[in-house]
């Protein structure tokens, strides 16, 4: 082989390495998006499909696959303000999801307050604080 045609093909090889580099890092980037699209699709499932001892639909507040009692929005947000030791009415931009992260079922808990942008994760089982941060406005 000459100079030139091995040099054509170290660039087609390393040309190949590249694309299926950014490929993987592609997936892998939004494979996450993916996964909890399909967790949230399967939430919402599981809510319309469950049903009580009298054969009445139940929402996804009633109940959860083990049937155990699961907080509700309000009771996640609750233990996230308290953690801070603020009131509901102080706070604005607030969200709060329903998520599959941490090996569990959280609420994921964003909101405003004080020049602060504040983000919860709380089990949705336990109540429990899981991770909990905040950032400067």
């Amino acid at each position: 082989m000459r100079k030139e045609e091995k040099s054509r093909a170290i660039i087609v090889i390393l040309s190949i390495v590249i694309v299926v580099l950014v490929i993987v890092l592609l997936f892998l980037c939004f494979k996450d998006e993916i996964c909890e699209e399909v967790w949230e699709k399967k939430q919402e499932k599981e809510v319309i499909t469950n049903t009580d001892n009298n054969n009445q639909p139940t929402t996804e507040n009633d109940t959860t696959s083990d049937d155990t009692k699961k907080l509700t929005r309000e009771e996640a947000l609750k233990v996230a303000l308290d953690d801070l030791k603020i009131e509901e009415k102080d706070i604005f931009d607030s969200s709060i999801e329903l998520e599959n992260k941490f090996n569990t079922t959280v609420y994921e808990i964003d909101f405003h307050h004080d020049r602060y942008e504040y983000e919860y994760y709380v089990d949705a089982k336990t109540g429990k604080i899981i991770k909990s941060f905040q950032e400067r406005d």
